[in-house]
């Protein structure tokens, strides 16, 4: 794919680069900074807007075709880190009004309206069908009205309303909904809600079925000819709005990481590149990382005791209360363990680490790495911090009695290429400078570095 231009995260380029619109539209999204004439890219990944198509590459990374490559990989492959989004895959589409709207916003949209109770029997025509039973009839609902009459007509029973769950070949609202709610919460990775829904309305005798929904005129001619009630005449029109919206040319397409959302892939990057162990973390050294402080806290009253508490209740545990003269006294143990991002163990050797995504290295004061984590492991194991850069390096050694702490710099290229590749090119030039070139005094007793 050809590209206009691609730019270099957090770099800064004249606005004549981007159209006018296309610079309304970056502003509005908040994908730049802007600086009098110039602006400054504040995402990571591709933009395809309605006239051109555009990439941005990490900070100190060569805005090459051969590095777009190797970064559409790493698009690809971390979406999602524990559990959260943090890929930013949106279409904003333009509409005849001019009107910007993402494909997103149809999706939440569409979305509440499934996981609302009000829409649990989700959205069958309007006309409901009556049957008078000496039996009752499961999930129908009693009809007073027509029982009474009905009874002149038919005897003794009762008349039930219940919907047409088969529906006709003529109107099938459900199953264009249902494709819809499934294409968007596949591709914005959000479907655990909809999946549980859809297995509650599976047991009502719900049937769901995935059409074609690419053509979106005849979607459009489908929705039109369908009549619903009052209650679900929000999602015709939603329904409605989103096809409409897909008819029209003009759109932003965005495949990006905001940069907030980059620190934690380039974090996920740097623990795959340089050997991250999951034993050494988890039953080596945990124990050194675990902190539980007693604590005390005064409440005006049980309400804000309560919302505290609920806020916390992950961290806090063994909680008692105590009566004041005025208001809530609370004592409770606060988990407030810390631990780095990396601890690496490679070809016999250990030393522990943070990835850093910081834009100046050189005046970070790294407080916490070079005191805290020395101390909690006993000034053990070699102690770095990784900040990305063009080439590896050790960037400063800091010493101070028996604390140490090694900067880096690491290579971004390199990096990308081990975490994708499963390669060991950082690993192994990490090692040569902390060992091998002395940028480390962590070799002794305290720290076999022979040892598995």
């Amino acid at each position: 794919m050809s590209y206009k231009d691609i730019f270099t995260e957090q770099k800064g380029y004249h606005k004549s680069r981007l159209t006018t619109d296309e610079f309304d539209f970056f502003s509005k999204k908040e994908l730049i900074k802007i600086d009098g004439e110039i602006f400054y890219t504040k995402f990571v990944g591709e933009i395809l807007t309605p006239e051109n198509k555009y990439f941005c590459v990490p900070k100190n990374f060569d805005s090459s075709e051969k590095n777009v490559e190797l970064f559409k990989e790493v698009l690809d492959a971390y979406r999602t880190i524990d559990g959260r989004n943090v890929l930013n895959n949106t279409s904003f589409i333009i509409n005849r009004r001019g009107d910007i709207k993402s494909e997103k916003f149809y999706f939440e949209e569409l979305k509440d309206f499934f996981l609302d109770f009000i829409t649990y029997q989700f959205i069958y025509p309007k006309t409901t069908l009556r049957k008078h039973s000496t039996s009752p009839i499961p999930g129908a609902k009693i009809d007073v009205f027509s029982t009474i009459r009905n009874r002149q007509r038919f005897g003794t029973g009762i008349t039930y309303k219940m919907k047409d769950l088969k529906n006709s070949d003529e109107w099938n609202l459900d199953d264009i909904y249902w494709s819809v709610i499934d294409e968007l919460s596949t591709k914005y990775n959000d479907k655990v809600d909809i999946l549980q829904m859809k297995s509650f309305l599976d047991s009502e005798g719900y049937v769901f079925k995935n059409i074609d929904i690419s053509n979106s005129k005849e979607m459009i001619k489908d929705i039109e000819k369908c009549e619903v009630g009052i209650v679900h005449t929000p999602i015709k029109n939603v329904l409605l709005a989103y096809f409409e919206s897909k008819s029209v040319s003009a759109k932003f397409d965005l495949n990006v990481f905001f940069t907030s959302e980059f620190e934690y892939v380039w974090e996920r990057l740097a623990q795959k590149a340089i050997k991250d162990n999951l034993e050494f973390k988890e039953k080596e050294i945990k124990q050194n990382f675990t902190r539980i402080e007693r604590r005390r806290k005064w409440f005006k009253d049980l309400d804000e005791m309560n919302k505290f508490l609920a806020e916390n209740r992950k961290n806090i545990k063994n909680r008692q209360t105590q009566e004041a003269t005025v208001g809530i006294y609370l004592s409770y143990e606060m988990d407030v363990s810390s631990k780095p991002d990396i601890f690496s163990k490679y070809n016999g050797k250990k030393f522990i680490g943070d990835a850093k995504y910081y834009r100046d290295p050189e005046n970070a004061n790294f407080d916490k790495e070079f005191r805290t984590y020395n101390i909690l492991t006993q000034n053990k194991y070699p102690m770095c911090v990784f900040v990305p850069a063009q080439r590896t390096r050790v960037l400063h050694v800091r010493t101070e009695d028996d604390l140490e702490l090694v900067v880096f710099n690491l290579s971004v290229e390199d990096v990308v290429k081990d975490a994708i590749n499963e390669s060991s090119i950082t690993i192994e030039k990490i090692h040569t400078l902390l060992f091998t070139k002395g940028n480390t005094i962590r070799i002794g007793p305290g720290y076999d570095t022979t040892s598995a």
